[in-house]
């Protein structure tokens, strides 16, 4: 019997932790147990929102340091990130994050390989995951252009990337976030019942929408309870009620209080919010299932996103769902999956380039084509949820782990290349 030890490829991830409920937790916490189980990785993470003393390592086989720990200052830690590159301990090196967090350092990873060959340690491998929830900017693609194997969320970040980086054409490609199809079902019509009385004292005639998503600008809830007040007002024989999955005030957004008031709207019987609720902590799993499973229809009037994993878990529960027609939302909900209204104006924030939104009228009158199906059509909306369900199961976070493991396993096996830099007319890094 052969009892000899396969190598063990040490691997520094540095993302979002995974055991925080941010998306990008979510994400990493998915794509890190696929490559754990293979066996063929050590794998420590540099974890942002990193904020608690102790994890379970049974759930969590993995090395976590708060990415603030050397400085609490540094909340994304990319001091210590760029510490660790230039240890010489790790073989591959996988970031998930946005492009403007890691533009800082990233120019900073080619001279740190350099010094790394030069002493005779190991010269790790990059694979970047990355989104694109409106333009590339030519400024944020250092990160994309030194990583031996960028990798979008999305067609559409694939295209915009090739936009200002051409030359990557045969060294990018895309790998969709999964779907978590076990934890998010539909639920039997007598307990989702239950569930409506008792989470939100529905009656049967009642119709909820709900939108699970941060107060952010990008996320423009504003603009939801808007379109709700106006559908709430055209259609009162709907009994609409929504919930927003959110917090009323975010620094990062708005003092919804402001909008309800003005809109008139009521938090006792109109509106609802969770009790409680902190953004990184997030619901446990199965309750979220539930929320999701309460819904008539879920609704995100976002400016953008790179993927979007609440509309996704969602379709996985049975629950239909209204997205705009920008960024990464066609591609999930086009094709009779989803319901996607137009996109005939644009606004810009965070500079990040204009983006294309709705108008009131669009979303309120696919507010209402969702409630008439449900009143009129059941089997076309039934048709139009298993689809949505149908592309989650093709798309399981079972499937996605394999294509990473596939694409980590051809990452190791070539041979290295160090990334050249495009720069622009002015000799500065584009």
């Amino acid at each position: 019997m052969d009892n000899t030890r396969k190598k063990q490829y040490q691997m520094l991830v540095y993302s979002d932790c995974v055991f925080t409920t941010t998306g990008f937790g979510i994400v990493s916490k998915h794509i890190l147990k696929a490559l754990h189980d293979t066996r063929k990785y050590e794998i420590d993470q540099l974890g942002i929102n990193f904020f608690a003393d102790f994890y379970d390592r049974n759930l969590y086989p993995y090395n976590v340091t708060p990415a603030r720990l050397n400085n609490p200052q540094d909340v994304y830690g990319l001091q210590t990130f760029l510490n660790l590159l230039a240890s010489g301990k790790y073989d591959v090196v996988f970031v998930i994050n946005d492009t403007f967090v890691v533009e800082k350092i990233a120019a900073k990873i080619n001279e740190i390989r350099q010094h790394l060959r030069s002493e005779g340690k190991t010269v790790f491998k990059l694979v970047y995951y990355y989104p694109v929830d409106c333009h590339l900017l030519a400024q944020y693609s250092t990160m994309i252009q030194v990583a031996e194997q960028p990798v979008a969320y999305t067609k559409f970040a694939f295209d915009e990337t090739l936009k200002i980086l051409p030359q990557l054409k045969d060294r990018l490609t895309y790998i969709y976030h999964g779907a978590d199809i076990n934890n998010f079902r539909q639920l039997p019509d007598a307990i989702r019942r239950v569930r409506r009385q008792t989470f939100f004292n529905l009656t049967p005639n009642d119709f909820l929408f709900i939108s699970v998503n941060r107060n952010s600008i990008r996320k423009d809830l504003p603009m939801t309870l808007l379109a709700f007040k106006r559908f709430k007002d055209k259609f009162p024989e709907a009994n609409a009620k929504l919930y927003l999955h959110t917090m009323m005030q975010d620094q990062q957004g708005y003092d919804l209080r402001v909008a309800l008031q003005e809109l008139g709207l009521d938090p006792r019987k109109d509106v609802a919010f969770p009790m409680n609720y902190n953004t990184h902590t997030g619901f446990q799993v199965d309750v979220m299932n539930d929320i999701y499973n309460c819904a008539d229809c879920f609704i995100t009037n976002t400016l953008g996103e790179g993927w979007g994993l609440c509309p996704v878990e969602s379709a996985c529960a049975g629950t239909p769902v209204i997205v705009p027609n920008n960024t990464s939302h066609p591609e999930i909900f086009g094709q009779n999956r989803g319901f996607v209204y137009p996109c005939t104006e644009l606004k810009t924030i965070d500079n990040s380039g204009y983006r294309e939104i709705g108008r009131l009228d669009d979303i309120v009158n696919t507010m209402k084509k969702v409630w008439r199906l449900k009143l009129n059509k059941p089997d076309e909306l039934k048709k139009i949820c298993e689809n949505a369900r149908a592309f989650c199961e093709q798309t399981s976070w079972s499937i996605i782990g394999k294509q990473w493991n596939d694409l980590f396993d051809q990452v190791i096996a070539k041979p290295y290349v160090e990334p050249s830099l495009q720069k622009n007319n002015l000799g500065e890094l584009i």
